[in-house]
């Protein structure tokens, strides 16, 4: 991330700034505090978002290092039922409720809560926390796997090195996204060309189009998405089809 850019955004009415701390389609990641010290030499009025559902359950998380004033995070990422989220509000940070009506959740949210979701999100929240450090090395074998298959088929890794290593983006020249998504689906592998928040806009990733990648290569992306649940046998399945279905297109030229 260019950071001088982001505090050169910041102005005396800058009243919040929101930011994702792991870019979902890309993994790449930014420092919290970097953008902390930002806020504290140009605003320090300015309140602070992150945007941090793609964090949970797989980086380490520092509240109190980080600096930030509010932190969003999002049961479905960490194998929860969809519906559920948490948002950490560091405390004499003022926001107003977006929901009134009968005063409940201390005025912040009115309306009867789901006690159901909140317990499946405690459960999947503290399974998610104690497996996170068991599970990064074989979350980065399986990453290796992946880019060196990839490299290996003339791909273009598109994720930053140092990036989650949950997330791959990758490049692939000889087919058209939409082409090896299909292909690759009629395996049982199931990748995306786009976040799924915006695919059905079939536009070109604005975040690939800001890190400068060529149009030819935007347009090509794809990502793979890795869980802590994903094994190494079955990273080698899918590299196993990506083989194959370079070897039939092969065949069709």
């Amino acid at each position: 991330p260019d950071y001088s850019a982001i505090e050169d955004l910041i102005r005396e009415d800058t009243a919040l700034i929101t930011l994702t701390h792991v870019n979902n389609e890309t993994g790449a990641m930014l420092s919290p505090k970097r953008i902390a010290d930002a806020r504290r030499r140009k605003n320090p009025r300015t309140a602070i978002h992150l945007d941090c559902v793609q964090t949970l359950g797989k980086c380490p998380i520092d509240l109190r290092e980080w600096g930030a004033d509010m932190v969003s995070f999002s049961g479905h990422k960490i194998h929860c039922v969809k519906g559920v989220g948490l948002l950490y509000i560091k405390k004499g940070t003022r926001i107003e409720p977006l929901i009134v009506g009968g005063g409940q959740q201390r005025g912040m949210r009115s309306g009867t809560e789901s006690p159901w979701l909140i317990r499946a999100f405690a459960v999947a929240l503290t399974d998610a926390i104690d497996n996170m450090k068991e599970s990064l090395p074989v979350i980065y074998e399986c990453r290796r796997l992946l880019c060196d298959r990839i490299v290996g088929l003339d791909g273009i890794i598109l994720s930053p090195t140092d990036a989650s290593p949950y997330i791959v983006n990758a490049s692939f020249g000889r087919f058209q996204s939409e082409t090896l998504l299909h292909a690759m689906e009629t395996h049982d592998v199931f990748i995306s060309t786009i976040s799924a928040c915006t695919s059905k806009k079939k536009k070109m990733s604005h975040v690939l189009s800001a890190m400068r990648v060529p149009d030819s290569v935007a347009r090509n992306a794809e990502r793979f998405s890795i869980s802590r649940l994903t094994t190494t046998a079955e990273i080698s399945e899918v590299t196993r089809v990506l083989d194959w279905i370079t070897e039939e297109y092969s065949l069709m030229k």
